[in-house]
């Protein structure tokens, strides 16, 4: 049933928009505000301005659907300053809020068909719920550095347990669309309407299975330092071995990793083995098949009682989405509603949201590659209604025939709807995520000690979910919007009709526009890459510089650490590597036979 609500005037209609958009909670231009709140976060990280970050975290945070973001963000900065107890607080809450999210998106879910997407609470991509986990261990590591006795024994306890936790999500991850076929009201008829319209809708066929976020082997790699890092030799093979099968099967292939990940994961599984002993036919066997003659030279550096330097350096910041906007018409000759972006409509973006010459490329990128009608059906189909012309125009729209339903079009108002131009739909992308940096490089005491390994692409995570989704998001956001054109033309036509009714209508439409946008949300302050690298050192005290340099020449970040290393100690030095800081942002982890120091 489509929605039929009766007004006696356009003040009545106009009234109702401006209760919709109070209602909402959503700002004006959403994504420009999401996009504003990123920028300003990473200057305060550069100059490592903890207090301005939290500052800026707060103020574009503050509501009840944005706040596991908001505790996501502080949570990490929190680790970056040091105030370990309070990025668990965080980060408990986090965690709670994200685990709840689907639940709570049944409820809002009829409110977010008229005010978009970014009124849902946000629950976090999958990567970046398992990256929750990640930080609260590496806090717990870090307080029972910093602790003796109860204390101590209590923070191993909270690291032990987030291992675990890692292990249930990871174990757990499914590559899943949320339905909502709970939610049962008068708006959700409209919309299913809306989607049956657009069923012939398709992006770009893309292979689920070769793009899916499953597992994550590099935090399985770090469950085994955490394990290790305990004394807990077992568990600490079984998390070394899974992520060596993980890299081997195919993440490595999946992220842009390379090879040497996959190599460094077996020796370090076969390094553990020889360390717990009693696995003398498994270590011959896996060094055989799994490591080069370098690596196995390697091995013999580490003995039992070696002391162990684990050097983790997170490098710049996880991609932000941007938002496109597309604008949607209706050809009444044709049947097919026609999708275009923006940047190729003159005036249709205002001068104060002008779109950057780098952006308007990759906006044409994307919607080229994920939307445009450019597949071999497509092409026949325009040339059969076009000839050439239709061929090559094809390439800058995508049109959908709603035909076959054109009596609902007519009923619920879309025919009238789309006319004056349209309306305007926002859908998010991800532009290049090419680094600005070159692999770390580390030195001991003046010595060079090599090149560091590539270990995770959060950047090349998130760019392939958003690749994922963006078929699934383009639907739903024409759904929405065409929703809300409907509810529009049924309120204006209510009204009496007329000239007034008709300008009411527009500014309808327009208004709704103006308060959903794309959801542009995610957890800015991850980092873009994480490198890894592992070395043997003796005893005593240390010099250690981490030097990434800049793609195209120069310095992206240096870091100098003063540590003090003991003998059978495993220590993690972590690094946050973001350009141009002038003080290194580090953590220092260390063990020493199942004691934690600092």
């Amino acid at each position: 049933m489509l929605i039929r609500i009766r007004f006696h005037s356009v003040k009545v209609v106009l009234g109702l928009l401006l209760v919709a958009i109070a209602a909402s909670g959503c700002a004006i231009n959403p994504a420009g505000k999401d996009r504003n709140t990123s920028a300003q976060l990473s200057e305060a990280l550069r100059a490592n301005n903890y207090t301005g970050a939290q500052k800026t975290i707060a103020d574009a945070y503050d509501d009840k659907k944005n706040r596991s973001l908001m505790l996501m963000e502080g949570g990490l900065v929190d680790y970056l300053s040091k105030d370990h107890q309070q990025s668990i607080h965080r980060l408990n809450e986090a965690e709670v809020l994200t685990d709840e999210a689907e639940t709570k998106r049944v409820s809002e879910y009829l409110k977010s068909i008229m005010a978009g997407p970014t009124s849902l609470s946000y629950g976090g991509a999958l990567f970046e719920r398992a990256y929750i986990h990640y930080y609260k261990a590496m806090n717990f590591l870090a307080l029972a550095n910093n602790h003796t006795g109860n204390d101590r024994e209590d923070a191993l306890e909270g690291a032990r347990i987030e291992a675990r936790k890692i292990d249930r999500l990871l174990n757990s991850i499914q590559d899943q669309e949320p339905t909502y076929d709970e939610a049962k009201e008068g708006k959700e008829s409209t919309f299913k309407q809306m989607t049956l319209l657009l069923r012939g809708l398709y992006g770009r066929t893309l292979d689920r299975d070769a793009l899916a976020y499953r597992e994550d082997a590099y935090i399985r790699y770090m469950e085994g330092v955490i394990y290790e890092s305990n004394g807990e030799l077992d568990s600490a093979r079984i998390a070394y071995q899974g992520a060596a099968n993980l890299y081997e099967k195919g993440y490595a292939k999946q992220y842009g990793l390379g090879q040497a990940i996959v190599e460094m994961a077996w020796f370090e599984v076969v390094r553990v083995m020889r360390k717990a002993g009693g696995y003398r036919n498994e270590v011959a066997d896996l060094t055989k098949r799994k490591l080069s003659k370098e690596m196995e030279q390697r091995l013999n550096e580490f003995d039992r009682d070696s002391a162990q330097l684990v050097v983790i350096n997170h490098i710049g910041f996880a991609p932000k989405p941007k938002e496109m906007v597309l604008r949607l018409q209706l050809d009444t000759q044709t049947k097919e509603l026609i999708l275009t972006p923006a940047v190729l409509v003159p005036g249709l973006i205002s001068t104060s949201d002008s779109v950057d010459p780098i952006d308007i490329k990759e906006q044409l990128m994307w919607f080229n590659g994920m939307y445009s009608d450019r597949g071999i059906v497509d092409i026949i189909s325009n040339y059969k209604k076009r000839g050439v012309y239709g061929v090559v125009q094809g390439m800058m729209e995508k049109r959908t025939s709603i035909a076959p339903l054109w009596s609902v079009a007519e009923e619920s108002g879309l025919v009238s709807g789309l006319d004056w131009g349209g309306t305007i739909v926002q859908v998010p992308y991800l532009g290049s995520i090419a680094t600005d940096f070159d692999s770390s490089q580390v030195t001991l005491d003046g010595e060079k000690k090599g090149t560091m390994i590539a270990a995770e692409s959060i950047a090349t995570i998130a760019l392939q979910q958003q690749l994922l989704g963006a078929g699934s998001g383009l639907r739903a956001a024409l759904a929405r919007e065409l929703t809300k054109v409907a509810f529009c033309t049924q309120t204006a036509k209510a009204a009496g009709g007329g000239f007034k009714s008709e300008i009411a209508k527009k500014l309808c439409i327009l208004g709704f526009g103006m308060v959903s946008g794309a959801d542009t949300r995610s957890w800015s302050t991850l980092p873009h890459t994480i490198m890894i690298q592992r070395f043997a050192v003796e005893p005593g005290q240390h010099t250690v510089t981490i030097t990434t340099p800049r793609a195209g020449g120069g310095i992206f970040h240096h870091a100098e650490y003063e540590i003090e290393i003991k003998k059978g100690q495993l220590m993690v030095l972590k690094n946050r590597a973001v350009a141009a800081a002038p003080v290194a942002t580090g953590q220092l982890i260390a063990t020493q036979s199942g004691q934690n120091i600092e």
